[in-house]
Formats: C-alpha cells, sequence, structure tokens
C-alpha cells in the first residue's frame, strides 16, 4: 500500500458533473417540479394582487389545503397558458425542425463538436414568420371572437406555407455546418472510402438528387403542419388570455395597452428562439427561460396597467376569489363595525351596495365601498348578490 501524500489533492466535482446531478435529480421529479411552478406561479399572482391592496389574507392551519388548492388552481392556470405560448413552440422548432435530417446542415453549424443553432438563419425562416403572425393576433384579438380566429388561422395558414416551402427546398449547408473531406489518394483507399460515405450521410440532398422530387411534398406537407401546429398553441393561449383580460369586446382596454402588446409581442418571439436554441442539449435551461419569460409578462401589466386592471386582478374576479362587485348583507353584529368605519347601515340587516369584496380568503373579508376598504369576520358575511353580466 502507497503512503498517503499530503500534497496530492483529493479529487473535486466538476461543475459539469454538478449541472448533470441537479439534471438528475429535477428528471426523477417531475411531478414534483410541476407542482412546485404551478405554486410558485399561482404565489405570484396572489403576492401582485394583494401587495397592489395592501392586504394579506390570515389563514388557520385548517384552512391551508384550500390555500394550496387556490394557489395551484391558479398557478396551473398560468403554466398552462404561458406553457402553450412560450415553450411549446420553441419545443417544435428545436426539435422537428431544427435539428432534423434535413434541415440540420442549414439551420445549425458546429461549435465546440455540437450542433449550435444559427440565430440569423433560425429569425428569417422561423422568427419574422411568427413574429407577423403574433402582431395579427394582437391586431385582431378585441375583435368579435369569430371573425378575430377566422383572420388568426387564415394568416397561420399562408405564414405557415412560406416557411414549409422555404424548408422544403433544395438544401444548402450553413457554413461551418459539415465539410465534406476529399481523399488525398482519390478515393481509392479505404479512408477514402469512408471519408465520402461520411458526407454524404451529412449532407442528405446529395443522396436525395437522384429522387428528384419524389420527397418535396411529404417534406412539405410536414414542415408547414409542425409550423401551423407551433403556432396554433400560442393562439389558443393568447386567445384565452385576451378572454381573460378582455372578456367583451367592448370592454376598454387597459392603460398602456399598446406598451404591454410589444412587450409581449417580443418576448414570446424572443423566448421562443432561446428555447429553441436551447431544448436540444440544455432542457432544463430551456424550461428556466420560458419560467423567467413568464414572469416578466405577468409583472409588465402590474408596472404599467392601473390598479384593478392587471392580469392578476383579472384572474382573481374571473374565479371568484375577489374583485367582483357586490351586494354585501352582514349579521347586526357587522353594524357596530361598520358604523365606526363610517359606513350608514341599519342596525337589523346592515348593508352595503355597491361594494367590492376584494377578498374572500383567509379569516377576514375585504370589502371596497365609498372610496374606503374595510376588513370584516368571515363569520359576520351573510350573503353577496351581483349583477349577471349580459355582455359574455
Amino acid at each position: 500500500m502507497e503512503p498517503f501524500k499530503s500534497d496530492e489533492m483529493p479529487p473535486t466535482t466538476t461543475q459539469g458533473e454538478h449541472r448533470d446531478a441537479m439534471a438528475a435529480l429535477l428528471t426523477a421529479n417531475n411531478l414534483g417540479v410541476a407542482w412546485s411552478l404551478c405554486l410558485g406561479f399561482g404565489g405570484a399572482i396572489i403576492i401582485l394582487y394583494f401587495r397592489a391592496n395592501h392586504f394579506f389574507p390570515e389563514f388557520d392551519w385548517k384552512e391551508s389545503f384550500s390555500y394550496l388548492a387556490a394557489l395551484s388552481f391558479l398557478g396551473g392556470i398560468i403554466a398552462v397558458l404561458y406553457g402553450l405560448l412560450l415553450f411549446v413552440p420553441g419545443l417544435i422548432w428545436s426539435e422537428s425542425l431544427l435539428h432534423d435530417f434535413y434541415l440540420e446542415s442549414r439551420m445549425c453549424r458546429l461549435e465546440g463538436g455540437h450542433r449550435v443553432m444559427c440565430w440569423k438563419t433560425a429569425w428569417l425562416t422561423m422568427g419574422v414568420p411568427f413574429l407577423v403572425f403574433m402582431v395579427v393576433v394582437h391586431w385582431v384579438a378585441t375583435r368579435n371572437l369569430g371573425r378575430a380566429l377566422a383572420i388568426d388561422l387564415s394568416t397561420l395558414a399562408v405564414v405557415s406555407a412560406i416557411v414549409g416551402v422555404v424548408f422544403a427546398g433544395r438544401p444548402q449547408s450553413h457554413a461551418g455546418a459539415a465539410e465534406p473531406k476529399s481523399s488525398a489518394t482519390g478515393g481509392g483507399g479505404r479512408d477514402g472510402g469512408n471519408e465520402a460515405r461520411s458526407s454524404e450521410a451529412v449532407i442528405p440532398s446529395q443522396t436525395e438528387s437522384t429522387d428528384g422530387s419524389s420527397h418535396y411534398w411529404s417534406k412539405l406537407v410536414k414542415f408547414v403542419t409542425l409550423f401551423f401546429v407551433s403556432g396554433f398553441a400560442s393562439l389558443v393561449a393568447m386567445l384565452l388570455l385576451y378572454a381573460l383580460v378582455l372578456p367583451s369586446p367592448y370592454d376598454a382596454p387597459p392603460e398602456n395597452w399598446n406598451w404591454m402588446r410589444v412587450i409581449c409581442t417580443g418576448v414570446v418571439v424572443t423566448t421562443n428562439l432561446l428555447v429553441a436554441s436551447q431544448f436540444h442539449t440544455r432542457k432544463h435551461m430551456s424550461i428556466a427561460t420560458a419560467v423567467l419569460a413568464t414572469l416578466i409578462l405577468l409583472g409588465t401589466p402590474e408596472v404599467l396597467a392601473r390598479r384593478g386592471e392587471a392580469l392578476s386582478f383579472r384572474l382573481m374576479r374571473e374565479f371568484g376569489f375577489g374583485g367582483t362587485v357586490s351586494t354585501v348583507v352582514f349579521t347586526p353584529e357587522a353594524a357596530g363595525i361598520l358604523k365606526a368605519q363610517g359606513f350608514a347601515v341599519s342596525d337589523s340587516v346592515p348593508t352595503l351596495t355597491e361594494a367590492r369584496i376584494l377578498s374572500r380568503l383567509g379569516r377576514n373579508v375585504l370589502v371596497a365601498c365609498q372610496k374606503r376598504r374595510v376588513t370584516i369576520p368571515r363569520e359576520m358575511v351573510i350573503s353577496w348578490s351581483e349583477f349577471e353580466s349580459t355582455t359574455r
């Protein structure tokens, strides 16, 4: 046995091994990671909403399950909608377009022994068409749903057809993506034959040239369908988000509406290109990119829109957690509290009309009426009612 040498350094773990270990841990706990994301997004909505109201509800431990259910519900909606908008298109581009055997030599270049997306080519062939489609979606989204859907689908079909024609054409390998080697002996030796065969495998156009246009239509249909599906996923998410933000075409848009649409379009296109460039080799980094973009889109309306017009307010109101205008009836015990707060109510049946219930979560109910807000113990609230909207 060799004696221990004090000058020997113990083996260290490299940064790549740490990253691989973390990726393995996340992969082994997909369900836990997904639930954590839902809780995180739901918590973000709750925090943004109550921050604007300068109030946070108090919960008993018995109500913790209801609170977690509310967080999971809100966060699940955010995860699905923004996943369709910010992650699914980039995933389709990465796995079915960028690294397609027929397109990889055109869309990617070799860098450090790995295929890396060529940003200029990806921007021109996927980013610009997707940007045009998103601009049209924002432009017609405030109109009648049937008319907006017809215009959006027509635009998406035309854009997808153009992208498909470009992709299905004769491929040209990107500079640095693959460089065929020629044998110094004229291809007579074994090495020359192997290099010739490897060149044919890298550039599919050399093996397909004899077939002429036999595979052109199949490639065209494939690429058109893939880009159409990626755009359709974003379209579904956008229409659902617009239904939450503007439930009716007659609703006035929030303040700084145009700026929010510009920011949304830029973030959506950029994020999907980043996801497309990362997913094939760094899946968890692509997910982190989509999560960061989601937080940016959630926070933008909170900064630019007026209080009550942000997405957090709309979500809380639409799903019955708070923000609805109601007539609220209290128990007689609440009359003293309401009078002490300056409200003129009767002693027998205290009632507030045209009041806005800002929060129904926790021990207390937060009510806004006559330009003031008051908290009332939940057990003192008997009933509330609201008018049914006729514009939905």
